[in-house]
């Protein structure tokens, strides 16, 4: 687990991603274009659940968009985690995790 990547940078330039999302998917990414890569995160912005990219047709030419198939998920969303820890009642059962995968 680690620190997201989507971060609030204030009313103009809203949700931004993180220079260092490039390396980390490249560093991570497991498996052809027809592999599941979950990642769970225990520092999300507030109320952050998580989401996955959708498919998309890729060629060869983008190897970002490639390594960006993924899921990024909170660790909150998770069985055993707590309200008191900063778990999501309501969603800290795991279903987030198979409904984003669905996508």
């Amino acid at each position: 687990m680690g620190q997201a990547f989507l971060r609030y940078e204030g009313p103009e330039l809203g949700w931004v991603y993180d220079e260092e999302e490039q390396a980390f998917y490249k560093s991570l990414r497991l498996g052809g274009y027809g592999a599941l890569n979950i990642h769970f995160f225990s520092d999300c912005p507030p109320g952050a659940n998580g989401y996955c990219t959708f498919p998309t047709v890729i060629d060869g030419s983008d190897d970002f968009a490639f390594r960006q198939d993924a899921c990024q998920l909170s660790a909150m969303t998770m069985p055993g985690f707590t309200a008191e820890q900063g778990a999501f009642e309501e969603w800290n059962l795991g279903h987030l995790a198979v409904h984003e995968a669905r996508h």
